[in-house]
């Protein structure tokens, strides 16, 4: 889900949402990063996407709204995905996350 962390408005309420609706289950959440996502993210897991870049970079074509955003550019969002490449070397493309435990 998205992260608090997040300037986007719509990203924070859907956070606050899901939170809410698992409140009395007492799950993890795993949420993610996007380019709307403060300084104040910091992943504690990343996953190599390699084998995936390609699929995802055809998938942000269709998201048509956002085309004219810098960040939607190609060498942006290779750069979106290697920029937590600090865990390991093992892939060139990664997706960080952060792991945010919820007590019930």
């Amino acid at each position: 889900v998205h992260s608090p962390l997040d300037t986007h408005q719509d990203h924070r309420k859907v956070h606050d949402i899901t939170l809410s609706a698992i409140r009395r289950i007492g799950l993890s959440l795993i949420l993610y990063r996007s380019v709307s996502t403060t300084r104040e993210f910091v992943p504690n897991l990343q996953v190599g996407v390699d084998e995936f870049i390609d699929v995802k970079m055809k998938t942000l074509l269709l998201h048509r709204s956002q085309q004219a955003k810098v960040y939607m550019q190609k060498h942006m969002i290779e750069k979106f995905h290697t920029y937590y490449n600090i865990f390991d070397n093992s892939e060139k493309f990664y997706e960080a996350y952060m792991i945010n435990s919820i007590v019930d």
